[in-house]
């Protein structure tokens, strides 16, 4: 469970007329379909058995894909499995980061890959994928028990690559969009490799339910929107968590980065205790017209003491009866008063632990927020027009 508190003086309320029309515009159309998932059985089932099949044939899993194809899976392993090789994330072109990655394969026979790329055209992932199955080829592995394709029911040239090698294709909901899909087969497949899914269900499903809470922070973005706040700085105290804070930067950015009479706020992930020394000051002092959220965990599943037996003190803090997650916790805490004496906006989310439970209920309503956000400011939240004029100049540049 998390609870919410919020010091922010809602001046431009969200009122339930408001917020009730636009849950009903987001839930009765059927052209963007992720409100559905959690209760999609056949999804859910679908996914529960390939990843079980995954864990009982290959001792590794890596993901091949970028943006929404691998974001959501990546902050639930940063959550439960962190930093464990049993899972890895191929996401981006940079050659050094790429190769050692690779060096982390342990037994390529023990290793299975998923591409996943819902137009099934991404640069990346095809890139780094096609690099990959010539490794197989060139040690004579067969790639069809080693590679499974997820994307859209299109044609595509991954689909046809698929078909044409005897590769497994597990189709993900044309209605679903990339950055929306961690509660389809795109995400649950390969998060089933180290996660409950059925708790990552009942999360979900709490956040579709909860409208109560779900309107709070639709008020909280949308109040804060009305009050010309430039930015929302996210302040996370678990590294744990980091990985949903990339996961929400692109959610947040690419959904609601639209043409408004008001740029809508830019969104910032700020690493909990570390940032304290390098971009508070910033924020304490150089301008307002912001909003702070402060996500905390109150039990880790590790802890440690700061004090061991017969070990010489070497600092003037009175914290060596505390264990580490206890300071890290009040450091948290006495953000929060630094910005309530400062008179800034500040939004404290916290878990009582972070479970799978919690992770489906905060994802999915993050997804619920930006998509009502989208009808209740009239824009379209499921498009990025903005991403496709990159890709035209890539193609003529290469071209």
């Amino acid at each position: 469970m998390f609870t919410l508190s919020s010091s922010l003086k809602a001046t431009h309320k969200l009122s339930q007329e408001t917020f009730d029309d636009a849950y009903k515009k987001l839930t009765s159309q059927n052209e963007h379909t992720f409100y559905k998932l959690p209760f999609e059985e056949s999804v859910w089932q679908e996914s529960i058995a390939y990843s079980k099949y995954l864990k009982a044939h290959f001792n590794q899993l890596c993901v091949i894909g970028t943006g929404g194809s691998s974001l959501g899976t990546e902050c639930l392993h940063s959550a439960f499995d962190f930093e464990q090789t049993n899972v890895l994330f191929f996401d981006n072109l940079d050659p050094h980061s790429f190769e050692k990655k690779l060096e982390k394969i342990v037994d390529l026979t023990k290793a299975h890959f998923l591409i996943v790329s819902k137009s099934g055209n991404t640069l990346e992932t095809m890139v780094l994928a096609n690099y990959i199955l010539q490794i197989y080829q060139e040690k004579n592995i067969e790639i069809s028990h080693h590679f499974t394709v997820i994307t859209d029911p299109i044609e595509s040239s991954l689909r046809s690559f698929a078909t044409n090698h005897k590769l497994k294709i597990i189709f993900m909901p044309k209605e679903v969009g990339g950055r929306f899909s961690v509660f389809s087969q795109a995400g649950l497949v390969p998060t089933g490799f180290f996660c409950d899914l059925e708790n990552l269900r009942k999360g979900a499903v709490k956040g579709c339910e909860d409208l109560v809470q779900l309107k709070d922070l639709c008020e909280i973005v949308y109040s804060s929107y009305q009050n010309g706040d430039y930015i929302h700085n996210f302040w996370i105290y678990s590294d744990r968590l980091l990985t949903f804070g990339s996961w929400l930067n692109q959610l947040w950015s690419e959904s609601l980065g639209k043409p408004l009479p008001t740029p809508f706020p830019l969104i910032k992930i700020c690493r909990g205790s570390t940032d304290q020394h390098s971009y508070l000051q910033q924020v304490v002092e150089g301008g307002h017209a912001q909003v702070n959220w402060i996500l905390t965990i109150q039990n880790h599943p590790n802890d440690l003491p700061t004090k061991r037996k017969n070990e010489p003190i070497c600092h003037p803090w009175k914290v060596d009866t505390l264990k580490l997650s206890e300071i890290f916790y009040k450091q948290a805490e006495s953000l929060k008063g630094c910005f309530e004496e400062s008179k800034l906006n500040t939004i404290h989310i916290d878990f009582s632990e972070l479970r799978e439970i919690e992770m489906g209920q905060i994802i999915m309503q993050w997804e619920f927020i930006i998509g009502l956000l989208g009808e209740i400011m009239g824009i379209n939240a499921f498009d990025q027009p903005g991403v496709e004029v990159q890709k035209k100049i890539f193609k003529k540049i290469i071209n």
